[in-house]
């Protein structure tokens, strides 16, 4: 089968020599297994809280690692804020490790402590994160009214959370 083209024509191709220099985006940073970070004791805590609803699934979150082994799970510990039922269960060290990179790269120790605080009826959010002896806490009022690198880290959690194998509790 043959392709016949008719009536097509090439136009010249102009470059708009005027416009302002952009500047090349930088690559993100590579994590590597090097990261001194890695070898701290660290926590994150996510607590989620559905202000506009009752029942709706108020939980926590937490996720903690001994300082030391890099390739060591993390313990898990999720807590419906409504019953106080927990689940406990163990992430692998493959996620929490991405996990304290984006902390870094992202820059979410440097952020602001609270966001969106005069919002009612909204999805409250603290996040919680110590690595070695630096900590930081989040408050938002508003789960959705956040800069877009920590609604991303939000997502990045929930995702990494969902990686986890559960074991029942004592």
């Amino acid at each position: 089968m043959a392709i016949v083209w008719s009536g097509w024509a090439c136009k010249t191709h102009r470059v708009a020599t005027n416009l302002p220099a952009v500047a090349t985006p930088s690559p993100l940073a590579m994590p590597t297994d090097d990261d001194p970070d890695l070898k701290l004791a660290s926590e994150i805590e996510l607590r989620r809280i559905y202000s506009h609803c009752r029942g709706c699934g108020d939980y926590s979150v937490t996720l903690r690692r001994a300082a030391g082994d890099i390739f060591a799970d993390a313990a898990v510990i999720r807590t419906d804020l409504d019953t106080n039922r927990q689940r406990h269960g163990t992430l692998r060290a493959y996620y929490y490790k991405r996990l304290i990179q984006l902390v870094k790269s992202q820059g979410i120790l440097e952020m602001e402590d609270k966001y969106a605080m005069g919002t009612f009826d909204a999805t409250v959010v603290k996040l919680s994160i110590s690595i070695g002896d630096r900590r930081k806490v989040i408050l938002t009022a508003d789960e959705g009214n956040v800069p877009l690198k920590l609604w991303g880290f939000y997502l990045a959690l929930d995702g990494a959370v969902a990686q986890t194998e559960w074991t029942e509790a004592k």
